[in-house]
């Protein structure tokens, strides 16, 4: 089962994939609101794995409700996963959504993933997203942040942790 995108989907999936042919490590994607964020990484994720069965995946979430939203979108999209979540025994599967509470405690004990996906990346220098996705960077992981604000209220810079920001098509 192949995961079917609109056209301005497919076209911010172009965006993405050149940024990684691009040589970038790190990129931010901005897309606003309802575009279907989650969706665009099914398609990625379901592309790496056809491409490469070895390939794997990790996608961070900050509330254990989009934890249950992203899993079951991924089950109607045919990806195979594991819940890396307080309570559960962890699955070896080679895609996991995780909480970023559980993925920070336990990453001593993780395989770092080929792609990881973190949702909500405005948030991603709080100090347990920033250690997540510097052991990812550093362990070779492609880390592609989603996010509709692409700005903190604090005023901290997200430039540190992402090389790159690739726009989706405005809703405009």
């Amino acid at each position: 089962m192949t995961v079917a995108l609109f056209d301005d989907q497919t076209e911010f999936v172009d965006g993405l994939r050149a940024a990684i042919a691009q040589g970038n490590q790190s990129i931010l994607g901005v897309a606003s609101p309802a575009v279907g964020k989650t969706a665009i990484a099914a398609h990625i994720i379901k592309a790496a794995r056809a491409k490469s069965p070895a390939a794997s995946a990790g996608f961070l979430v900050h509330r254990k409700n989009l934890l249950r939203q992203t899993s079951q979108s991924f089950w109607q999209k045919g990806i195979e996963h594991g819940l890396l979540t307080s309570g559960r025994v962890r699955s070896l599967v080679p895609v996991q959504v995780g909480t970023i509470g559980t993925v920070y405690s336990r990453l001593a004990n993780l395989r770092p993933p080929s792609i990881m996906f973190v949702d909500e990346a405005h948030l991603a220098r709080g100090n347990m997203f920033e250690t997540v996705i510097k052991w990812a960077l550093s362990h070779g992981s492609r880390v592609i942040g989603l996010t509709g604000t692409p700005e903190r209220l604090d005023g901290k810079p997200l430039g540190e942790l992402f090389e790159v920001i690739v726009l989706a098509k405005s809703t405009a």
